[in-house]
């Protein structure tokens, strides 16, 4: 029998969180290989997560059939926002109902949306890959971004106080932007334009000042 009169336990702090670049000879005393269910501690390092509550009690409606996907989550005007079916809709916390934004989104797919402010009115973008892009207001009234070089854009980004749309089935390698602190209006000599590139445009993201194009 191995000899464990030598063997004295160790004490050391969760700290230094996931780690995949090092070998494990060169990692430190609490750093892990591999992690589930925990988070990023506010005091540093990493904690067990105590659990999960639903935001919100009820299903977001269908349009026609329950395996239908949510497309979009998230947040605006300190209400959450989610896409399903052919529909829009807003809630808040709790047992608050559904209630309808939008509709008529003829097979949209997954949403990309953008929160902006051009004219001292705090706005919300989304698009679909299908349809028109659309603008809610704070008090969700939506609006169609009407012009037909961006119908069916699938994404969209604010940047420079323009609004950037690409994706669009008819123009794949097409990126959009219309004129300054307006997000429809595209009339030629105001500021609007577009930019084509080399290959099909599969995303765009404003990060560091500096407007992404994948």
């Amino acid at each position: 029998m191995a000899d464990g009169s030598q063997v004295q336990p160790v004490n050391f702090a969760l700290q230094g969180g996931l780690v995949l670049n090092k070998s494990t000879f060169a990692m430190q005393p609490g750093e892990a290989l591999e992690l589930i269910n925990f988070e990023p501690d506010i005091e540093g390092g990493y904690r067990r997560i105590n659990g999960f509550s639903k935001y919100n009690t009820n299903i977001v409606p269908q349009t026609s059939a329950s395996s239908e996907e949510v497309l979009m989550s998230t947040f605006f005007n300190d209400k959450i926002i989610a896409a399903r079916g052919e529909k829009i809709f807003r809630s808040t916390s709790g047992s608050t109902a559904w209630t309808e934004i939008d509709s008529g989104r003829t097979s949209a797919g997954v949403y990309t949306f953008e929160e902006f402010n051009f004219d001292n009115n705090l706005k919300f973008i989304v698009a679909d890959g299908n349809n028109a892009p659309t603008v809610f207001n704070t008090s969700f009234a939506a609006t169609d971004v009407s012009d037909s070089s961006v119908a069916g854009a699938k994404f969209v980004a604010s940047f420079r106080d323009h609004m950037f749309y690409a994706g669009m089935s008819s123009t794949p390698q097409e990126l959009v932007f219309s004129k300054p602190f307006d997000e429809d209006n595209f009339s030629s000599g105001s500021g609007s334009g577009s930019i084509a590139v080399d290959a099909s445009i599969t995303g765009i993201k404003v990060f560091r000042d500096n407007l992404f194009i994948f």
